[in-house]
């Protein structure tokens, strides 16, 4: 074995392995260390290294909840200062005795941003009757107090009119052409959901239609 393979004992003071690293010279030790934490801390998570975690301030359910309502301010100023709906109550009277007008119907439809049409659909197969839009009022036929018809509406805002991720009233009743299926589109957060199609009202059966399904029937 040559003078240059022979194996070295350890100087005191240096350890009795080594990673293959190249020695550091004694004099720029400190400027190593210093540099080597620099590029640590500036490419540590790039390289995978792990930086040290400092615990940040807690906060309280109250408080992370009002930062979350300012952030929605700022992003979304009409989601975050939307209204209750507020609707007026439905005006009912008497026609004769066996109909009733709702004398404020389209003045209701026209705060909900809805057809006439189509809340008088709804209403015939709700109340399973008879009716018809004379100008700005339905007339029904049965006998329906307004506390009948006020909880009947409240179900129509709930299916038809509401976003269900907002509760903002600010929505539009569209149909897709592609499914032929109803949508709601919410123009404060951007959600939209299908809801389901009004069937066809409910009708009594006349002394015509009674004629009609005998000669079907002959």
């Amino acid at each position: 074995m040559s003078d240059a393979e022979k194996e070295v004992p350890p100087q005191e003071g240096e350890e009795a392995f080594d990673f293959g690293l190249k020695k550091k010279k004694k004099g720029t030790k400190k400027k190593k260390k210093d540099e080597q934490g620099e590029a640590a801390a500036e490419g540590g998570a790039a390289e995978g290294g792990v930086s040290e975690f400092k615990k940040g301030p807690v906060y309280a359910y109250d408080e992370l909840l009002k930062r979350v309502q300012d952030i929605i301010a700022q992003q979304n100023g009409d989601l975050a200062g939307r209204k209750k709906i507020s609707v007026k109550p439905p005006k009912m009277e008497r026609v004769s005795t066996k109909k009733v007008g709702w004398t404020n119907f389209e003045e209701i439809c026209q705060m909900l941003n809805r057809s006439p049409d189509h809340l008088f659909h709804f209403v015939l197969v709700e109340l399973a009757t008879e009716g018809s839009i004379a100008g700005p009022q339905l007339i029904l036929k049965g006998r329906f107090g307004t506390k009948h018809i006020e909880s009947l509406l409240r179900r129509y805002i709930r299916e038809y009119v509401t976003c269900k991720m907002c509760n903002s009233s600010n929505t539009k009743l569209e149909k897709d052409h592609s499914t032929r299926l109803q949508i709601i589109k919410c123009s404060a957060c951007g959600a939209f959901r299908t809801v389901a199609a009004i069937k066809a009202g409910y009708h009594a059966q006349t002394r015509a239609d009674r004629k009609k399904a005998k000669q079907a029937a002959g």
